[in-house]
């Protein structure tokens, strides 16, 4: 009996212990806030999965200073629990922020995301705006059965298959709207760029080529290494949709 109280007290002390060391949850239950500058958000995870939150895309004003992970565990001996990710970060100046995280194993790609678009003005924040998409909720799976690119669509975009010669991909759009964005595969890409800006863009590390034309604001043309593109077809609004367009060329494979 002895021996069994002595047990009871040992473990009564370890898990005191354990709880001091792990923060409560309601630490860490604002979501996002801003002052000046800076940023702070925290999103939900749950430990033991190997799911993770990280950047997929951000503009170049847009930085993150700190991520760590913080696990609340009821049971002290599981390797498992619900827990945050905590980020911290900041903005160089007033023009418009973007950040796209994703909650995936990083290894298979599909994930859910989280998309910030920050406003800021006289040197600090003043908006951000955050939406939560779930890959399997919020997209449609694209794939021919006769090849071609295949990638996740937002279910609130439209799409048709079509082929042109060696071009074989999709018309996209956002509901409501008249003109097509096409995405497409090539064997070689063949633009005349001399009159065109240029710009990289880096999704989860892969990059990207687009360009643009200052006396056209419908024009649109992305490409990667794979030679997987996508262009406007007198899309004008693009820019609105640029989120979704991020995420659409995060996932699309030939």
């Amino acid at each position: 009996m002895k021996k069994l109280l002595l047990v009871i007290i040992i473990l009564i002390l370890f898990t005191g212990c354990q709880n001091k060391e792990e923060p409560g949850k309601e630490e860490y239950m604002e979501r996002l806030s801003f002052e000046g500058r800076n940023f702070m958000f925290n999103l939900d995870f749950s430990d033991g999965t190997e799911f993770e939150w990280y950047a997929i895309y951000k503009t170049p004003n847009v930085e993150i200073d700190k991520n760590e992970i913080k696990v609340i565990r009821t049971d002290p001996a599981s390797s498992g629990g619900e827990g945050m990710y905590h980020f911290e970060g900041h903005v160089s100046d007033d023009e418009d922020g973007l950040l796209i995280l994703k909650y995936a194993r990083p290894w298979e790609g599909d994930g859910d995301y989280q998309t910030y678009q920050i406003k800021s003005q006289n040197g600090e924040i003043k908006e951000i705006n955050d939406k939560t998409e779930y890959i399997y909720s919020d997209f449609e799976f694209i794939r021919s059965v006769n090849g071609g690119i295949y990638f996740h669509l937002p279910n609130t975009w439209d799409y048709e298959e079509y082929e042109n010669g060696e071009e074989r991909g999709y018309s996209i759009k956002p509901d409501g709207e008249e003109s097509y964005l096409e995405l497409f595969h090539v064997p070689a890409v063949e633009l005349d760029t001399s009159s065109l800006k240029e710009e990289k863009l880096y999704i989860e590390e892969k990059e990207f080529t687009m360009y643009t034309k200052e006396d056209d604001e419908s024009f649109l043309f992305i490409c990667n290494a794979d030679n997987n593109c996508l262009k406007s077809n007198g899309a004008i609004y693009w820019k609105e949709y640029f989120p979704d367009i991020i995420k659409i060329l995060n996932c699309v494979n030939y």
